[in-house]
C-alpha cells in the first residue's frame, strides 16, 4: 500500500509558523491536543510563557520549580499582589525580602551558566530606589532587548546611561518615575572616571518612553544622536522645573535648560535627528503646551514630523485648534490616536474628541481610556431621556460643539453624523458615571448596538462604565456583530454584578435547547416592552438643518409611557400607532427611507429592543459563529466585589473554553 501523501501541517517548522499566530490559550487548548507531532512543537511555546512573580512577603516558591521556569520563559514579569480585594500597597525594601532574594540568587546562578534566556522584563511592582533595578537587570542585561520600569519609587537622578550600557540589545525602554527624577550631564559629570558610563555612539533603540522626568535639552539630543533608527518617543508629563531644595539643584542649572515643547527650534533638531519617527507623545507636566499654541504654531509642529501615523497627547491639553489641525494636517496618514492622564476637562475633550472621529476615516486606533464619552452622543433617535434635558454639565462654546445651551433648559444635540472611522480596529474609551443610568437597559443598548454597527471591524475592544449593564436586555448581545474581535474587556461596578447573566447566547454555536432558551426570553421581554408604549416620529433623521425640538412628556403612569419626539410628524390616533415604529399590519415604517442609512450605514433601531430581537433571528437562521476569533475576555470590577464575580466566570470558561477568562 503506498504512503499517502504528506500534509503541509506533518512539517515541524510550517506548524511552528501557524502556532506563532495563535494565542497561547488557544495553543494550550487546541492545538496541543491534535497529535503528538502538534503537542511536540507547541510544548516548547507553551513552556516560554512568561513568568509572572508576585513581590509580596509571605511568597515563596519552591527553588526548583522557579529555577525551570526561569530557564524555560523569555518573559519576566514582576506584578503587585492585591491585598484584600484592594490596590492599595506598602513601599517596602525588597532587598530584605526572601522571596526577592530568592529570585536575584537564582538568577545570577542561572546567568553564570548561561541557563537564561529571558529577553523581556516588565516590572509593574513599586521598586523603593534605582539598586533594585541594578540587581535585577545587571545578570540579563546583555540579553535583555525590552524593559519596562513603571513605578520606582524615588531617585533624584535618573542613571539612564549606566542601563542604556548595561544592556547594549535594547530595542524597547519605558521609565516611570512615580515622584520625579532629573537625566542631566551634571550627574554623569560627577562619577568618577572609572565608573562613568560612556554612551555608545550607535544605540539599537526603536521605542523610548520617559515618564515624570526632568531632561536638560542638550543630554536628550545627544542621547538622541546615538538613537539612528528611532521610531516611538513618548515624553510624558516632563517636568518643568528644578527641585524646590536648592541643595538637589545641579550648580548652574536653570529651568530654561530642561526640555520645553514650546520651543519651535528645538523641535525643529527632534525632527532632523529622528527622521523615522512614527509614533510620538510630548506633554510637559503642568504646562499643558499644546492648548497654549495657535492653530499655525501647532500646524507648523505637525508638519515637522510628516512620517508619524500615531500621535499621543496629555487629553487636558487637547483643544480644538489641535484637533482641527490633526484632521488638516494628518487627515490620511494619522492611523492612531491616544489621550493619557486626564484630571480636568474630561468631558469637554470627549465631546471635541467625538467631533474628530465623525470627520476621521483613516484612523485605526483610538485609546482614550481616561476621556469622558456620553451614551447620548450615540443616540440618534433621542430615546434615553424621559423628562426633556440630558444629565450632566454643559459648557457654552463655539458654533462648533456638539451640546447647545439655551435659556432655562438644554435641548438635545443634533446628531446626524456618525463615526468615519469604519476601519477602527482598537477602541479604549470610558463612560462618565453622571452620564444617566445604564441600569435600565436602553443606555446599554444604544451603545453597543452604535459600535456594532459603525466600527464593524474591531479587534480589541475596552470599556471603562461603573454601571454599564452585561446582560441580554442590555444589549451586551449586540456586540456578536464584531466578527474579528480578539480582546474585549470592561471596568464594571460592583453593583452591578447582578446584571451579568444569561451567558448561553456567547457559545460559538447554539445548541436546540440554547436557542430554545433564548427565543422564550425574548418573547418575555418583549411582551412587557408591548406595555411600555413609544411612539417615534416617522422620519427620525428627517432634517439636517436645525436641532429637533426637545421632548414633550405626554402621559406617564407605572408600565405605560408615551413619549413623543416630533408631534407634528405623529398619527392623531394614537390608537392606532404600535410600539418600536410599526404598522397595525405588522410591517415597520421607515424601511425603505433613506434617512435611516448615515454615510452607508444602516443605523435603524439602533438602542430598540427590536435590534436584540433581529441579531437572533439573523444567527438563527444563518447559523453564524459568536466571536469566531476571540481570544481574551476580562471583567474588572471596580472596588470590592470580584468575589462575587467570580461565580459568574466559570459559566462563562464552560460555555467557551477556547477563550481566557480573566
Amino acid at each position: 500500500m503506498a504512503p499517502k501523501n504528506p500534509s503541509p501541517l506533518d512539517i515541524p517548522e510550517v506548524l511552528a509558523l501557524i502556532f506563532a499566530h495563535l494565542g497561547l490559550h488557544s495553543i494550550r487548548i487546541h492545538a496541543s491536543l491534535v497529535c503528538r507531532l502538534w503537542y511536540k512543537v507547541a510544548a516548547p511555546i507553551l513552556r516560554a510563557r512568561p513568568l509572572i512573580w508576585y513581590r509580596s512577603p509571605h511568597h515563596k516558591s519552591l527553588p526548583v520549580v522557579l529555577s525551570k521556569r526561569l530557564q524555560e520563559t523569555k518573559t519576566l514579569i514582576i506584578k503587585k499582589p492585591n491585598y484584600f480585594g484592594t490596590h492599595y500597597e506598602v513601599p517596602m525594601l525588597w532587598d530584605s525580602m526572601p522571596s526577592w532574594i530568592e529570585l536575584t540568587n537564582h538568577l545570577n546562578t542561572l546567568s553564570k551558566s548561561r541557563q537564561l534566556q529571558i529577553t523581556e522584563v516588565t516590572v509593574l511592582q513599586r521598586l523603593a530606589s534605582d539598586d533594585l533595578v541594578f540587581q535585577l537587570i545587571t545578570p540579563l542585561g546583555p540579553q535583555l532587548t525590552r524593559l519596562r520600569l513603571s513605578n520606582i519609587n524615588q531617585s533624584r537622578d535618573m542613571p539612564l546611561e549606566k542601563i542604556l550600557v548595561l544592556c547594549p540589545r535594547l530595542t524597547c525602554l519605558h521609565m516611570h518615575y512615580l515622584h520625579g527624577a532629573y537625566y542631566h550631564d551634571n550627574y554623569r559629570n560627577q562619577l568618577d572616571p572609572s565608573q562613568r558610563p560612556t554612551l555608545p555612539t550607535s544605540l539599537e533603540l526603536r521605542s523610548l518612553t520617559l515618564e515624570n522626568i526632568g531632561i536638560e535639552e542638550r543630554s536628550l539630543l545627544r542621547l538622541l544622536n546615538a538613537c539612528w533608527d528611532l521610531e516611538e518617543l513618548r515624553l510624558i508629563r516632563l517636568l518643568q522645573g528644578w527641585p524646590m531644595v536648592p541643595d538637589l539643584v545641579p550648580v548652574g542649572a536653570t529651568n530654561e535648560s530642561l526640555v520645553s515643547f514650546s520651543k519651535q527650534p528645538f523641535m525643529e533638531q527632534i525632527a532632523q535627528i529622528c527622521p523615522f519617527l512614527k509614533s510620538i507623545h510630548f506633554s510637559g507636566g503642568m504646562d499643558p503646551s499644546w492648548n497654549l499654541r495657535r492653530m499655525e504654531a501647532t500646524s507648523q509642529v505637525l508638519r515637522l514630523f510628516p512620517n508619524v501615523t500615531a500621535w499621543s497627547f496629555q487629553s487636558s491639553g487637547a483643544d480644538l485648534m489641535l484637533l482641527k489641525s490633526l484632521r488638516t494636517q494628518c487627515q490620511n496618514t494619522l492611523t492612531s490616536i491616544e489621550m493619557l492622564h486626564t484630571s480636568v476637562w474630561r468631558d469637554r475633550t470627549g465631546d471635541l474628541l467625538h467631533q474628530y472621529l465623525c470627520e476621521s476615516p483613516h484612523l485605526l486606533h483610538l485609546k482614550a481610556i481616561d476621556v469622558m464619552f456620553r451614551a447620548y452622543w450615540f443616540d440618534l433617535e433621542g430615546i434615553l431621556d424621559a423628562k426633556g434635558m440630558y444629565h450632566g454639565r454643559t459648557f457654552p462654546r463655539s458654533a462648533d460643539s456638539v451640546l447647545t445651551k439655551v435659556i432655562g433648559t438644554f435641548i438635545e444635540p443634533y446628531h446626524r453624523k456618525i463615526w468615519a472611522c469604519r476601519n477602527l480596529q482598537t477602541l479604549h474609551l470610558r463612560f462618565d458615571v453622571r452620564d444617566g443610568d445604564y441600569v435600565n437597559g436602553e443606555r446599554a443598548r444604544v451603545l453597543f448596538g452604535y459600535l456594532s454597527r459603525v466600527c464593524p471591524k474591531l479587534e480589541e475592544l475596552a470599556i471603562c462604565q461603573p454601571r454599564l449593564r452585561l446582560d441580554l436586555d442590555g444589549g451586551f448581545c449586540l456586540l456578536s456583530r464584531l466578527h474579528e474581535l480578539r480582546r474585549l474587556s470592561f471596568s464594571i461596578n460592583a453593583d452591578c454584578r447582578k446584571y451579568i447573566t444569561g451567558v448561553d447566547w456567547m457559545a460559538r454555536r447554539m445548541s436546540p435547547l440554547q436557542r430554545w432558551m433564548i427565543a422564550m426570553r425574548m418573547k418575555m421581554i418583549y411582551f412587557l416592552k408591548e406595555r411600555r408604549k413609544i411612539i417615534y416620529a416617522k422620519a427620525p433623521f428627517s432634517s439636517t438643518d436645525a436641532p429637533p425640538p426637545p421632548y414633550i412628556k405626554i402621559w406617564e403612569r407605572r408600565f405605560n409611557r408615551i413619549y413623543v419626539r416630533n408631534p407634528g410628524a405623529v398619527r392623531s390616533d394614537d390608537s392606532q400607532a404600535s410600539p418600536e415604529g410599526h404598522n397595525s399590519d405588522g410591517k415597520s415604517e421607515g424601511i425603505q427611507d433613506p434617512d435611516y442609512l448615515i454615510d452607508g450605514v444602516d443605523m435603524r433601531d439602533v438602542g430598540r429592543w427590536k435590534d436584540i430581537v433581529d441579531l437572533f433571528e439573523n444567527r438563527f437562521s444563518n447559523d453564524w459563529v459568536c466571536w469566531p476569533l476571540l481570544e481574551s475576555f476580562k471583567i474588572e470590577v471596580v472596588g470590592k466585589g470580584q468575589e462575587q464575580l467570580d461565580k459568574v466566570k466559570p459559566a462563562i470558561r464552560h460555555i467557551r473554553g477556547d477563550i481566557e477568562v480573566q
